[in-house]
């Protein structure tokens, strides 16, 4: 409900809305992806300008102009022990660079962006090849993750994407 009231208050503002929802993780499988494949119905049959794609790639990419936005939840469903850690390590840029490598996305402004951690970290300057961005979560932190890990804060992220500049509001609760 909160996913088709959110789309249907920015729908007079743009002509068209994407909404890209990661269903490869540590969390909901399959689930996740019965949920947002009921979401993408239902969005896409409330307005003809809302598209839905349910990922299901760990990494995919996404071109949009001169820019390539490349996704991952940051821990996929079945293998991964470790996923990417919120603060970007030599083996994390040299996992992204082959990725950038592979699809041959080297003419585009990259920016890799993943969750799972729940920590908002934004890292432009540790690799010359994309940005890392490390977004928090929405919701509140489970006891879990409050007693094995910190009781953090929630936030959401707005980027507007200008033409030679990117303006970035956070808003933390």
């Amino acid at each position: 409900r909160f996913k088709l009231t959110l789309l249907e208050s920015l729908a007079p503002f743009f002509t068209k809305i994407v909404c890209i929802n990661i269903t490869n993780d540590n969390h909901g499988s399959s689930f996740a992806y019965i949920v947002n494949s009921a979401f993408k119905t239902c969005a896409e049959n409330l307005h003809p300008t809302f598209e839905i794609i349910n990922q299901r790639k760990f990494i995919d990419h996404y071109i949009v102009g001169d820019k390539c936005f490349l996704l991952s939840h940051g821990k996929d469903e079945l293998n991964m022990k470790h996923g990417y850690k919120p603060q970007i390590d030599a083996k994390q840029i040299t996992k992204i660079k082959d990725y950038i490598d592979e699809y041959k996305l080297h003419d585009y402004k990259c920016e890799f962006s993943k969750g799972d951690s729940h920590q908002l970290l934004l890292d432009f300057t540790s690799s010359r090849s994309f940005e890392y961005q490390n977004f928090g979560a929405f919701s509140p932190p489970s006891d879990w993750v409050k007693t094995n890990f910190s009781n953090t804060k929630s936030s959401f992220t707005h980027f507007n994407y200008l033409e030679n500049q990117k303006l970035i509001n956070n808003y933390i609760f």
